[in-house]
């Protein structure tokens, strides 16, 4: 399972918000339905390598998480608790590898209102994942 799938898996199963192919799309942001959520993986920084290896020992990603609404109070409430799911990402297994963190990269914020007026709000995260199956 790749890394995005991974999150995605895992923020579907820690919040009844999230329903993954319902209303939690990856890579994308689907025109319906309204109140909705898309993960995007991005690019992020250099993988660490280990003295002995050549090839890298963890993978150093970006995640995009972004939560649209017609209602701000709800698509707000949605990233903060999106927010809070993934920062709890912390030295555990999640599908077969081991995750070092998810870590924000800032709060939520307010990205924008979309061609039909749904707001949208946006937090980044910085994942560090072991490139090995655990």
């Amino acid at each position: 399972m790749g890394l995005i799938e991974e999150l995605a898996a895992h923020l579907d199963t820690e919040s009844t918000r999230f329903t993954l192919g319902t209303n939690l799309a990856l890579n994308f942001m689907p025109d319906e339905p309204n109140t909705c959520a898309s993960m995007v993986e991005y690019g992020g920084v250099a993988p660490d390598y280990s003295f002995a290896g050549d090839l890298p020992v963890n993978e150093n990603a970006r995640v995009a998480v972004t939560c649209r609404s017609t209602s701000s109070a709800t698509a707000r409430t949605n990233i903060g608790a999106a927010w809070v799911a993934l920062q709890r990402v912390t030295n555990e297994t999640l599908s077969s590898h081991s995750w070092l963190r998810c870590a924000a990269a800032q709060s939520p914020f307010l990205l924008e209102r979309d061609a039909q007026g749904r707001v949208e709000y946006r937090a980044n995260f910085d994942c560090m994942r072991r490139t090995t199956s655990t």
